[in-house]
């Protein structure tokens, strides 16, 4: 799986009941052709195309080599995010 179609993305809980609920991490795939990514989240048991995860607002993504926030476009690292990666495949991640 290539790098570039994972990300590890910080999301809020939203809704009526709660605008500015948790926040936790789900895993983004994302399908060549630009199409909608697919989110793996601990707390749904079906994996789901983002635009049905209404419940869910981005703060910001990483993976390997980039990051994002739901303001900006790919930029680098942050180097957070890299010493963390640097770490975890020190200890036997992949």
């Amino acid at each position: 799986m290539p790098d570039a179609r994972l990300r590890l993305v910080y999301a809020r809980a939203t809704g009526a009941a709660r605008p500015n609920g948790p926040v936790h991490l789900v895993l983004a795939w994302f399908p060549a052709g630009g199409r909608d990514p697919l989110l793996l989240d601990n707390r749904d048991v079906l994996v789901k195309p983002a635009s049905l995860r209404a419940d869910l607002k981005p703060v910001f993504s990483f993976n390997g080599a980039e990051s994002w926030s739901d303001t900006q476009e790919a930029a680098p690292a942050r180097p957070m995010w890299v010493d963390v990666l640097r770490r975890a495949r020190e200890e036997g991640f992949e």
